[in-house]
């Protein structure tokens, strides 16, 4: 599994996050420019987001950077080069 927030796997987050705020996949996945297809591997831990994915998943939802920071030190340095 990779890295996780506050105990729960960054992708399980991204997804309720989406989720609480009555956002599609469709739709997170056109406003930060992917396919559908990598966030739906996002949410199931399959892969995971780059620092730069995640601050725009930050921006979207107004998460502080704080935040963010947190979430990527949670990350070994083999997932975070993964999708690399």
């Amino acid at each position: 599994m990779f890295g996780t927030l506050s105990g729960i796997p960054i992708g399980e987050k991204i997804r309720r996050l989406r989720e609480k705020n009555g956002v599609t996949r469709q739709k997170l996945a056109y406003a930060l420019n992917i396919s559908e297809s990598t966030l739906w591997r996002w949410e199931k831990g399959i892969t995971v987001p780059s620092l730069e994915e995640l601050k725009k998943i930050a921006d979207l939802f107004n998460m502080g950077g704080r935040q963010v920071q947190e979430a990527m030190m949670k990350f070994s340095p083999v997932d975070r080069f993964k999708n690399h």
